[in-house]
């Protein structure tokens, strides 16, 4: 059984097209690199292939199993490298805690399925489940549930972390807002929402790597989503998860022809400030939600919308987020006016170019939005 229009309708057609887009993404991040073989590959397609199969099933059995086979596909990708003594234990440390959650996610449902007699969520009223919802927060990387994702993160090549924080998040985002939402408890929802917020602004101001500060600010942006998510508004959560996985996007297709020079540490970034200090300025700002990027038209409707919660939570969203502009700001000028000095200069790739023009795309895209 499908989800149609009274589950979700455009809102389906939205993360769709986000899972496309962000498919698309990765396949440009790959491209300017070197694939390690066919077998990543399709194991990344495995991944998104059953992502796809979640958005469009309500039906327990299914679900669970493209729950599992992406989340296969996902710690074979992060243990892939098999010689990489830091990729395997972050493989196994992903492994086992994900394991753990899998049984979670069996007791949710069979839980469901013993109070409505069905397989499917659209039978009956099913009772919030405390295992679903920490289901959906360990694979979000929100708070309390963030602690795998930087160890995760950090050893990864630039594909396999361009698939982990994209388009493996996408279907997530959906079932949280959507495909789960009956079942997925308000209160932990909203307290996760707040954690992830505050543990994503202190954990990212004291990393040292690319893809520490990419965790970290997944654990914010996560925060955001589920405030939004929080307030009950899927669109709201599709409009936001678009801007932040462009933003994304961009600054990983920048960074990742530089991987040979060093950039993963965030001392690197001044070499590639050298080849694209304009094209890393405008990622790194945008990510920090600075005007006049899309990440600031983002922010604007994340107020917009938790206004609605209480003038509170606008205040903790807000004070959280001045520590992360700062230390991205902080990347952006190292970037700009210091990539000129003498050093090892990057080199450019001409897909970077599809990053700009996506960026551009995306701020004319996410203003006209915010203004309709």
């Amino acid at each position: 059984m499908y989800w149609g229009a009274p589950h979700g309708g455009t809102t389906l057609a939205d993360f769709t097209f986000l899972l496309v887009v962000a498919t698309a993404g990765v396949a440009g991040v790959v491209l300017q690199g070197r694939p390690h073989g066919v077998e990543q590959l399709l194991l990344g397609g495995i991944a998104v292939g059953a992502g796809w199969a979640t958005l469009h099933t309500d039906h327990l059995v299914v679900l669970y199993l493209n729950l599992e086979l992406q989340a296969l596909a996902l710690y074979t990708l992060v243990g892939y490298h098999r010689h990489h003594t830091p990729a395997m234990d972050a493989a196994l440390r992903y492994l086992l805690a994900g394991s753990l959650v899998s049984g979670f996610t069996l007791y949710g449902f069979v839980g469901v399925y013993l109070h409505t007699g069905g397989f499917t969520l659209g039978e009956g009223t099913p009772p919030e489940s405390p295992w679903i919802t920490a289901m959906v927060l360990f694979k979000l990387g929100a708070f309390p549930f963030w602690f795998w994702t930087p160890p995760v993160y950090d050893p990864l090549d630039w594909g396999t972390l361009a698939l982990v924080v994209g388009p493996a998040k996408v279907n997530l985002w959906w079932l949280a807002t959507v495909g789960l939402a009956p079942v997925v408890g308000t209160t932990t929802v909203a307290v996760a929402a707040v954690g992830s917020v505050v543990v994503g602004a202190v954990g990212g101001y004291f990393q040292v790597t690319a893809a520490g500060v990419l965790a970290y600010s997944g654990v914010i942006n996560a925060g955001y989503l589920l405030v939004l998510t929080w307030a009950g508004t899927p669109w709201g959560v599709a409009y936001y998860l678009g801007v932040y996985l462009v933003g994304t996007a961009l600054v990983v297709a920048v960074a990742s022809p530089m991987v040979a020079t060093g950039v993963a540490h965030l001392s690197g970034w001044v070499a590639l400030g050298a080849a694209t200090p304009l094209l890393l300025y405008y990622g790194v700002l945008n990510l920090g939600g600075l005007p006049v990027w899309p990440g600031f038209f983002g922010k604007i409707w994340l107020v917009t919308w938790g206004v609605t919660l209480g003038w509170g939570l606008v205040v903790v969203v807000v004070a959280a987020s001045i520590l992360p502009a700062v230390y991205y700001v902080g990347l952006a000028v190292a970037a700009l006016f210091e990539g000129g000095r003498p050093g090892r200069p990057g080199r450019w790739s001409p897909l970077t170019g599809v990053a700009l023009t996506l960026g551009g795309t995306a701020l004319v895209a996410s203003v006209t939005v915010f203004v309709t």
